[in-house]
């Protein structure tokens, strides 16, 4: 009898455990460590923001780019004092502004209005 009990604790036990499916599991700061990868690949300098159907776009030269931006996690961009959740990002433009020998590599960050 004491078998019986002793296997049948056994087969519960292990049938109560779960197995962690760690393929679905999405990273909690992926899209800005991509964008980060990106910046660093492009030699990126300056970044600015836009909404989709907005005015703004790449060339423009009233579109202030800030050299001052940081990645503070979760998936935030801070761009001066503005924060941008990089979860709403449509799509990014990266494009080069000056002369051949001033030079400065800048994305726009767009979201939705």
């Amino acid at each position: 009898m004491k078998k019986y009990l002793t296997i049948l604790f056994i087969l519960m036990t292990l049938s109560s455990c779960k197995k962690e499916n760690n393929d679905s599991a999405i990273a909690v700061n992926s899209i800005a460590q991509d964008l980060k990868d990106v910046i660093e690949q492009e030699g990126v300098k300056a970044l600015q923001h836009c909404c989709n159907g907005c005015s703004c776009s790449p060339g423009v030269q009233a579109l202030e780019y800030e050299t001052d931006y940081s990645f503070p996690g979760d998936n935030f961009v801070r761009i001066k004092e503005q924060y941008y959740n990089l979860n709403l990002l449509t799509k990014y433009s990266i494009w080069t502004a000056g002369s051949s020998m001033d030079s400065e590599i800048r994305m726009v960050l767009f979201f939705p209005k």
